[in-house]
């Protein structure tokens, strides 16, 4: 799919349609190639933990984690206002309830940011809220109305995706 942002010039003030393009290039983002196939011992700086390792990790947290990839824009110079973006998930059993998972941004903001999320997947059998909002990050908060499974894409992953977008000084 072809990019429907455009860049814009340093000190020049975003407009909606520019950072709604922004924002549509960013959730609709793929790959010319699948790169979820590269076993993660083949790439630059993988780290030390193995796969159990990792898988024993996450057992034992409770399987609460939040991706933090996470792009920057610079709305005004005179302000400092910036926009970040990201995406994270919440671990959910599959069951009616609430499920929460606290997500930290890349690098805190001067003072706490107006922050909006979106889920991944849409249905009016799930709500989303954000619970607490600080500079260092945020806390989201999912209810699922109904045994939610069927509609997520690998249910033995069992995570709830979501998008989000901060902006502040």
């Amino acid at each position: 799919m072809a990019l429907v942002s455009v860049a814009i010039g340093a000190g020049v003030a975003a407009t909606h349609t520019q950072v709604n393009n922004l924002r549509t290039d960013i959730v609709t983002h793929v790959h010319d190639s699948d790169v979820s196939d590269i076993d993660h011992t083949d790439l630059l700086q993988a780290g030390t933990n193995t796969h159990s390792e990792i898988d024993t990790h996450i057992a034992a947290s409770g399987g609460v984690h939040v991706g933090n990839a996470e792009s920057s824009v610079l709305l005004s110079h005179d302000t400092q206002k910036a926009m970040r973006t990201g995406y994270g998930s919440v671990q959910v059993s599959g069951d009616p309830g609430w499920y929460t998972a606290a997500l930290t941004f890349a690098k805190p903001f001067n003072s706490v940011p107006a922050v909006i999320i979106m889920q991944k997947i849409s249905t009016l059998r799930m709500s989303s809220s954000i619970t607490t909002c600080t500079a260092a990050g945020f806390t989201v908060s999912i209810y699922c109305k109904e045994y939610v499974e069927p509609l997520l894409k690998d249910p033995g992953e069992r995570k709830i995706q979501f998008y989000w977008w901060a902006v502040g000084t």
